[in-house]
């Protein structure tokens, strides 16, 4: 366990935020020939572009965990 979850729901979604923006300046400046290169992960293969949209699934993932978790206090 991280102890994510004794955090406050406003910590929790600032700290998304900040992840979120990171993976976004981070992937933003790329060109087309950044995106196509590979590299290994768990002895597979995978592309920039491959891990890109692994992040944002992951990103969905935790945003759905938050909607689950605090969706009485998110629509209040």
């Amino acid at each position: 366990m991280a102890g994510h979850d004794s955090l406050n729901l406003e910590d929790l979604l600032e700290e998304f935020t900040l992840v979120r923006k990171a993976n976004i300046a981070l992937f933003r400046p790329m060109d087309e020939a950044a995106w196509q290169r590979t590299g290994t992960v768990n002895q597979n293969a995978i592309s920039v572009r491959g891990l890109a949209y692994i992040m944002v699934g992951h990103a969905q993932h935790h945003a759905g965990v938050l909607k689950e978790r605090y969706a009485a206090v998110l629509t209040s």
